[in-house]
C-alpha cells in the first residue's frame, strides 16, 4: 500500500457482520426447530426479548454515533485515526454496534444455548481484526495506533485506560532545537512511550508512558546525550 493512499472505507467490516448475521439466524432456526430444547426455560423468554430490545437499542445507538458524529469516512479519507468520541471507549464501534444487534436479536428465542453467540462472535472479531485491519492501522499509523490499543478495548466499550504515569529524567548535552527534537524522537520510538517532551532550559525530559527506565536510557544514550537519571 503506498503511503499516500489511505485505507479501505469498508475493510474486513461487510465479511464479519455477514457472518454474524448468519451465525445468529442459523442458531434461532436450530431453536425454533426444536435441537436447542435443553437451553429453553419459559420463566426466561420475557427478560431476555426486554433484554433484546435494550442491547439492540444500544448497538444502534454505538454505530450510529460512530458512523455519523464521529465522521470514520472522513478520518479515513484524509488519513487521520480517528481516537475521540465512541473511539475513545472502543476501537471497532461500527462492527461491535452490529454484534449488540445480532446478540439482541438471538435474545428472542429465549434459548440459554444462545448466549455462547456473544463469546464466538468477540473471538471471531479478534482474530480477523488482528489478521487484517489491525495490520493496516499498525503500518500506517505506527507507534500512535500501538498506544491507542493499549487505551481502549478491540471489542466491548469501556473505559479507556490511563496512559501511564508521567516521569522525569535528567539530560546532559542537549544546547538547541535540534538535540531537543533529537531526544524526544528517539525516545518517542521506544514501546510503551506516549510522549516525550525535552526542556532546554531544565535539561530534563519528560516521558508519559509505561516504558522502563533502562529502555528510555538506551534510547538517550544511543542518539549520544548522557542520561542522568529519574528526577
Amino acid at each position: 500500500m503506498k503511503q499516500k493512499e489511505h485505507l479501505p472505507f469498508f475493510g474486513i467490516g461487510p465479511y464479519y457482520v455477514g457472518a454474524i448475521a448468519v451465525i445468529t439466524v442459523a442458531g434461532m432456526a436450530l431453536s425454533w426447530k426444536g435441537y436447542l430444547d435443553s437451553g429453553l426455560i419459559p420463566g426466561l423468554r420475557t427478560p431476555m426479548m426486554i433484554l433484546g430490545i435494550l442491547l439492540i437499542l444500544v448497538g444502534v445507538f454505538i454505530w450510529g454515533y460512530a458512523f455519523f458524529r464521529s465522521r470514520i469516512d472522513e478520518g479515513i479519507r484524509n488519513n487521520r485515526l480517528v481516537t475521540d468520541g465512541i473511539y475513545a471507549w472502543c476501537r471497532n464501534p461500527l462492527y461491535t454496534g452490529c454484534m449488540f444487534i445480532c446478540i439482541g436479536v438471538s435474545f428472542f428465542a429465549g434459548n440459554l444455548w444462545l448466549l455462547f453467540l456473544p463469546v464466538i462472535f468477540s473471538i471471531l472479531m479478534a482474530l480477523t481484526m488482528k489478521l487484517t485491519e489491525e495490520k493496516w492501522l499498525h503500518e500506517r499509523y505506527g507507534a500512535e495506533y500501538d498506544a491507542y490499543c493499549r487505551r481502549v478495548n478491540r471489542v466491548w466499550p469501556w473505559f479507556p485506560r490511563k496512559e501511564g504515569a508521567v516521569s522525569i529524567y535528567g539530560i546532559e548535552g542537549m544546547y538547541c532545537s535540534h538535540c531537543k527534537a533529537t531526544v524526544e524522537n528517539a525516545v518517542r520510538e521506544v514501546e510503551g512511550v506516549m510522549s516525550a517532551k525535552a526542556s532546554l532550559r531544565r535539561r530534563t525530559l519528560s516521558v508519559k508512558g509505561t516504558a522502563s527506565e533502562d529502555s528510555i536510557r538506551r534510547a538517550v544514550e544511543g542518539t549520544g546525550y548522557i542520561f542522568t537519571g529519574k528526577l
